[in-house]
């Protein structure tokens, strides 16, 4: 199918839902068709990866039901489980990991799904950016919760435009004094809604979330690199209690939907509530636990570039440069401290949670650990923090651009100072040979009138003429010499008489004011 129509058949395989999609594009522009951006990075289409986990939930708790990759293998499951038509009150988890078209298709007609949660699932952009009215959040009966995930980032794509390879979603990458840092972080989202049986019996749960980061596409190029999928510095810790957490150990974190398989395949008898709400709870534990370990790899970050500033004696090390970097790379943290912010505040939007502090009981009781409230609030709380901490850091930079700018400014001036007192001895020292010429040239006049023959001649009787008529002449010349001199304006752009008289004027003052000075000291 092509992706370039603009009917949305782009989205799901031929047959009924994909004639809903249709009728739907009028309501919804988005699904007309595929995402520029998608297209723009050549992410592919249908998804290469896939995978499915059906969990049923009885008695016992929940059993892994069917596992598939390919799409017609879910849709046998359904037809044999509709024609089964169990009588109990049990349900069941579909746990779907990138959409295709033919699932698209599979499960939105078996369950009735708005075409939008598909769409808003496979699109790269995640947050708080809704695209319908608050209000209109709740009307398609999903949940979508948007979280990020460290991974490791190959130094060939750390100083890129990064997206992972299956999602087309951005990678964001860290600088802190010009070099990137090896972690990335990549957005992810999560869908969840609820579907009652057919026969009006039971209940049914799906949950599509984004598969585990495998690869970078760089860019709009073709340039993939494979990454590291194990969890940076081991991902985050445990939720359970570690009365209950030892008995099986902790979950894969290799991806939303092993962990969640993990967690309902384990507790679900040591858990108050039904089925449904174990999902969700789950679901949202996973979520604030990948928000607690970028709040930890965002505050280390920040404190790491504050320390280098801290109980400094010279700043010398800081130069204006460095110091513009650094500013730079301080505005970035303060744009994605304040984006998690919107993250953290739409997922609570979604949740019903109030944009509160967090209340700590000291006596709560064992299963308090339960309640998700506090977990968002407590994040968006230190995630405010983490924004004023931003700020703080971008007026310190600002502070010391300004210290480094003024060492600089000091720099320049000394060498400008230098330069001066340069051109201040090279003119005393023309002025110098200035003089020298004005005492010579008369002498050197004197003696080629005379020839220095005899009787002028040094040792002659008249020689003493020669000091006679060449002393006047070098007394008349340097005489004519500072008159033309001093007969220049300020700026050197004329010459009169006037500036001579004001010239001498001032000169007579000044050592008038000197014998005064000198007559009142004795």
């Amino acid at each position: 199918m092509s992706q370039d129509e603009e009917d949305g058949a782009w989205l799901a395989s031929p047959g009924p839902y994909q004639d809903r999609i249709k009728i739907s594009c009028s309501s919804d522009p988005g699904l007309k068709s595929r995402e520029r951006k998608a297209k723009w990075a050549q992410i592919p289409w249908p998804s290469e990866v896939s995978r499915i986990a059906v969990l049923e939930y009885g008695i016992d708790g929940f059993t892994k039901g069917v596992e598939h990759v390919d799409p017609s293998g879910i849709e046998a499951y359904l037809l044999e489980r509709q024609q089964r038509r169990s009588s109990d009150n049990g349900g069941q988890v579909y746990i779907v990991e990138s959409l295709t078209p033919d699932l698209i298709a599979t499960l939105g007609d078996y369950f009735d799904i708005d075409p939008s949660v598909f769409l808003e699932q496979l699109m790269s952009r995640t947050g708080s950016r809704f695209r319908t009215l608050p209000s209109a959040l709740h009307t398609s009966g999903c949940l979508r919760l948007s979280y990020s995930s460290l991974i490791s980032v190959p130094p060939e794509a750390m100083n890129s435009f990064g997206l992972t390879s299956t999602t087309g979603r951005h990678i964001r990458a860290t600088r802190s004094y010009g070099e990137f840092s090896n972690i990335g972080i990549a957005s992810c989202i999560c869908s969840i809604l609820t579907r009652k049986g057919r026969d009006g019996s039971g209940w049914n749960v799906l949950v599509f979330c984004d598969p585990p980061v495998g690869s970078i596409r760089i860019g709009q190029s073709a340039k993939t690199f494979a990454i590291d999928q194990q969890a940076v510095n081991g991902g985050y810790v445990d939720f359970v209690p570690n009365s209950e957490s030892h008995r099986y150990g902790g979950p894969p974190r290799t991806s939303l939907m092993d962990d969640l398989c993990f967690y309902l395949q384990r507790y679900p008898n040591r858990m108050p509530g039904d089925g449904v709400g174990l999902v969700f709870m789950f679901v949202q534990k996973i979520v604030a636990s990948h928000y607690l370990v970028l709040l930890n790899h965002f505050d280390n970050h920040i404190r790491k570039v504050s320390s280098r500033m801290e109980r400094q004696q010279d700043l010398s090390n800081f130069g204006i440069l460095s110091v513009e970097s650094q500013w730079s790379d301080a505005r970035a943290l303060r744009r994605r401290a304040r984006l998690f912010c919107e993250f953290l505040e739409g997922n609570m939007m979604l949740l019903g949670i109030p944009f509160e502090d967090p209340t700590f009981q000291k006596n709560a009781p064992e299963t308090d650990w339960i309640d998700c409230t506090i977990d968002f609030q407590y994040l968006r709380a230190r995630f405010r923090q983490l924004l004023q901490e931003t700020l703080t850091l971008s007026e310190a930079l600002t502070g010391l651009a300004s210290i480094a700018g003024n060492r600089q400014a000091l720099k320049e001036q000394e060498v400008s100072l230098k330069a001066t007192q340069l051109s201040i001895l090279e003119a005393r020292r023309a002025k110098a040979l200035t003089l020298l010429g004005l005492i010579f040239i008369p002498l050197a006049y004197t003696s080629s009138l005379f020839s220095m023959a005899d009787p002028y001649n040094p040792g002659s009787d008249r020689f003493w003429m020669y000091f006679v008529i060449s002393l006047p002449l070098v007394f008349i010349i340097t005489v004519a010499y500072y008159v033309l001199d001093s007969g220049y304006s300020s700026d050197g752009s004329d010459w009169s008489l006037s500036n001579v008289a004001n010239a001498l004027a001032t000169m007579l003052r000044q050592d008038k004011q000197e014998l005064e000075m000198a007559r009142e000291g004795c």
